[in-house]
């Protein structure tokens, strides 16, 4: 895990250090679970919260490459009847986004997709009723609780104002299974809201 953080922090520093617009963002995060880990009538979804960076690259004058390297509190609520139970997992997530920006000088809608990845880093189980606070394990044996590593698909759709302030939502659609032990499955899906700001805007090469 300490080698993938490590690449992760390096290749990250490396992008967003060359991109032409920098930013920051923050938001809610509602998540649940797809597969058939969990019973589908016993799954509620989770509140959470993300914070990160996000970069932008001109690829023509409408359309844009935007990374963004989010710190996410995500999972999923399981409903037991006479208590809850919440799986709060801590991930570190990179989605890709292509972007596309209507013209104009004033506010600019945009809407996008592309491929997410995930570095799952920490997670618990709480039950609040039962005043039980688990930590659950991270790895690939199939003995551990959660694989470390994610992947998903993400599509994008917000307004950009003048002053560089921008206002976003999002879908993550988890495609990889979560559970070591692939005979059931878990995947990660969540919803987000954002509020952000580009504050540096190299000049464009396009």
């Amino acid at each position: 895990m300490k080698k993938w953080m490590l690449m992760l922090a390096l290749v990250a520093g490396a992008t967003f250090a060359q991109a032409q617009r920098l930013g920051v963002k923050a938001g809610y995060t509602n998540g649940t679970w797809g597969g058939d880990l969990i019973e589908s009538d016993e799954k509620k979804s989770n509140n959470g919260f993300h914070v990160g960076f996000v970069g932008e690259w001109n690829l023509s004058k409408q359309f844009f490459f935007q990374p963004h390297l989010l710190f996410n509190r995500k999972g999923v609520r399981v409903d037991h009847g006479d208590h809850m139970d919440n799986i709060n997992v801590s991930s570190f997530d990179l989605p890709l986004n292509f972007v596309y920006k209507t013209k104009g000088a004033g506010a600019k809608f945009f809407a996008g997709t592309g491929p997410q990845l995930g570095f799952n880093v920490g997670a618990r189980a709480v039950a609040k009723e039962e005043n039980e606070n688990e930590k659950l394990s991270i790895g690939s044996s199939s003995t551990d609780d959660l694989k470390p590593l994610d992947f998903g698909w993400n599509f994008l759709a917000g307004v950009e104002l003048k002053n560089n302030l921008f206002f976003s939502a999002n879908y993550s659609l988890g495609m990889a299974n979560l559970n070591p032990a692939n005979s059931l499955t878990a995947r990660s899906n969540y919803f987000g809201v954002s509020i952000g700001y580009f504050f540096l805007n190299k000049k464009s090469t396009k």
